[in-house]
């Protein structure tokens, strides 16, 4: 299967979401750090696909764009939170 570059941004920046979330979390104990990076990831890719909706002019709104973000914060927050 091959993956656009769309939906290799929205991973990255779900990962780069993810990872950051939770390694802050981690960094200030603040409970369930994983959890934490994913939900921002998650909630990063359903906002960003919620504005493409507003404003269609200028943006398609694609569900998968989401899952994919929410894919890397999956990702990012396993390391932010276990490995850094």
């Amino acid at each position: 299967m091959k993956i656009l570059l769309d939906k290799k941004l929205h991973l990255g920046a779900g990962f780069a979401i993810g990872m950051v979330a939770a390694a802050l979390a981690h960094g200030f104990h603040v409970p369930y750090p994983f959890a934490l990076g994913v939900g921002a990831a998650a909630a990063a890719g359903i906002a960003k696909e919620w504005y493409d909706g507003q404003h269609p002019d200028k943006h398609t709104k694609d569900v998968m764009d989401a899952i994919f973000t929410a894919g890397g914060g999956v990702v990012g927050a396993i390391i932010g939170a276990f490995v850094l």
